[in-house]
């Protein structure tokens, strides 16, 4: 119980510590879709606008989740802390914001779970980011997001992009789950 007690603390105490800097939508919403897809080809990878490599790693939270990121893109880094609590299978409060690199490494100090790897794709096209992440672990798929405004905002799926169906609130491809069953200690 004390142990408990001193996490819901440390979540708390780190969230009002980064709320203040911690970028979100005007109202601190995530409106988040999620597909399953096939395997993309270096042909569909080399049409990315970005690529980003990034070490996810997920904390011991009491309420919600709590994810560390280091993200590194054309060999700079950066460090992400996230605090995300579900509203709906397809909304949820969040806040994330950057830290530095000792803030980081402390963090990962306090006991977490497990750590994936990916390769994020971002496709910019029209109104809309894609984020297609390929992991080291799927040799026949991988996963499309997209932020939306709303909940019943309108999109296309880029037709380049082979849709197998919609995952979206499935707790076995929620990045936690994966890093539960595929990711490192």
């Amino acid at each position: 119980m004390r142990k408990i007690g001193c996490l819901f603390l440390l979540e708390n105490f780190l969230y009002l510590m980064y709320n203040a800097s911690m970028k979100t939508n005007d109202k601190g919403i995530e409106i988040e879709r999620k597909f399953l897809v096939a395997f993309p080809t270096p042909n569909i990878l080399t049409k990315a606008d970005l690529r980003i490599d990034i070490v996810q790693t997920y904390l011991h939270a009491i309420n919600g989740v709590r994810r560390l990121r280091k993200c590194m893109i054309d060999g700079e880094t950066t460090y992400v802390y996230t605090i995300k609590k579900d509203i709906t299978p397809i909304m949820r409060e969040e806040r994330e914001g950057e830290i530095d690199k000792d803030t980081y490494l402390a963090l990962m100090q306090e006991g977490a779970s497990r750590t994936i790897q990916k390769s994020r794709y971002v496709y910019n096209l029209g109104n809309h980011k894609f984020e297609l992440d390929v992991y080291p672990f799927f040799k026949d798929r991988a996963i499309l997001e997209i932020e939306l405004n709303s909940e019943d905002e309108e999109f296309v799926i880029p037709e380049f992009i082979k849709v197998i169906r919609e995952v979206t609130g499935e707790k076995e491809y929620l990045n936690a789950t994966l890093a539960e069953n595929y990711g490192n200690e």
